[in-house]
């Protein structure tokens, strides 16, 4: 069972790093960039201030007040999310697909007396499937009834 457990844990974390690779960056806050309220001047270069962030919290609430364009968007949010439950489904595939056999292969060699002890793990692996895929579903669906909703 150690085995499979380190089997299972290296697995997971190259999975996740093959995951992680291929992310696109994320635009940094460059104070000197006009289209966020910079104005040159740039100081010790990289940094933000505190009278900077104020500044730009004070603008963002300005903004939310007036029903400013520069609000979170839905759109936006879902895009940013996606590849963390893809991260997440496809982690809980891969383990799921790993268990079943370790689970199976286990119940057919063990035992009758401990057999009573698997049948309960693998109906707890029964349940993490229909949580796993069904949450999927369940985002999908609302996903598509939001979208349809919004336009």
């Amino acid at each position: 069972m150690n085995k499979v457990f380190k089997i299972i844990s290296i697995l997971l974390i190259l999975l996740f790093i093959i995951t992680i690779l291929p992310m696109s960056r994320t635009m940094a806050y460059d104070p000197d960039d006009p289209a966020h309220g910079g104005g040159g001047g740039g100081g010790s270069g990289g940094g933000s201030t505190s009278t900077d962030i104020i500044g730009d919290a004070r603008r963002w609430f300005e903004e939310a007040r007036t029903g400013g364009s520069s609000l979170i968007n839905p759109g936006n949010v879902a895009t940013s999310l996606q590849p963390v439950g893809q991260i997440l489904f496809w982690a809980g595939v891969i383990v799921l697909v790993v268990a079943y056999p370790v689970m199976g292969i286990k119940y057919m060699i063990s035992e009758p007396d401990k057999k009573a002890d698997l049948k309960t793990k693998l109906i707890g692996l029964v349940i993490a499937s229909v949580v796993i895929l069904g949450a999927y579903g369940i985002w999908k669906v609302t996903y598509i009834f939001m979208s349809e909703v919004i336009h």
